[in-house]
């Protein structure tokens, strides 16, 4: 699958290969891709490599254009672990992600749709991002999801 990995390189150097595959029109091929930057970013010092790599970034494009509800889990899976990065909310908020999470949130797939609400709260963890919330007009679409045992 990826030529880096014969062992001749390290992990963080096949990163470019992995993401290559994300824009492969075969939906399996995504998906494994998806899941290998996943794995890659459960270590801390090959997420702060993900990012760097412009990931973040890639993954919200793909937020309007994937089609296909497997996937997409994966993009918000992918997207909220790299959340917890030292310089992924100042990337998150130079892009468009708020107002591309909003559709998601109402999915009728219950997997994509709690994944997108997972990655509004590590945006709103930080008060640059709560600002964002409040700016982009999101209380509205949250604030059904909120029930009388929450308050």
């Amino acid at each position: 699958m990826c030529a880096c990995l014969d062992g001749a390189q390290s992990f963080i150097e096949c990163i470019g290969d992995f993401v290559s595959l994300l824009s492969d029109s075969e939906e399996t091929v995504r998906i494994n891709g998806y899941v290998a930057l996943i794995k890659m970013s459960e270590f801390l010092d090959i997420r702060e490599n993900v990012v760097q790599m412009n990931v973040i970034e890639v993954l919200i494009d793909k937020l309007v254009f994937e089609k296909s509800d497997i996937v997409m889990k994966h993009i918000l899976i992918l997207l909220g672990i790299l959340c917890d990065t030292a310089t992924s909310l100042q990337r998150l908020l130079k892009t468009s992600v708020i107002s591309r999470l909003k559709g998601h949130i109402k999915s009728k797939n219950m997997s994509v749709a709690f994944n997108a609400i997972h990655v509004i709260y590590y945006i709103s963890c930080k008060h640059e991002g709560k600002k964002a919330i409040f700016k982009d007009d999101m209380i509205p679409i949250l604030f059904p999801l909120i029930n009388e045992a929450d308050l």
